[in-house]
């Protein structure tokens, strides 16, 4: 396990967010298309799925704010 403060971490972090904001965009284009085709219940996966990706990112983010920051040892 990594501890939180390497660079290594920082450095997934700073991946999986990446990746989970490119997710997050293609859900919001499958939200838009399945709006267009009134596919109403692909819109509500669609919008979960990019609710989730959002949080995913945003957690990531904050992860990776917090790698700079000096860990306490004790």
């Amino acid at each position: 396990m990594l501890d939180s403060g390497t660079k290594s971490n920082k450095e997934i972090h700073s991946l999986a967010g990446f990746v989970h904001g490119a997710l997050a965009s293609l859900h919001l284009l499958g939200c838009l298309y399945n709006i267009r085709r009134k596919h109403w219940y692909n819109v509500a996966v669609h919008g979960y799925a990019l609710a989730f990706s959002l949080n995913a990112t945003a957690h990531h983010a904050r992860v990776c704010k917090n790698c700079d920051k000096p860990t306490t040892a004790g």
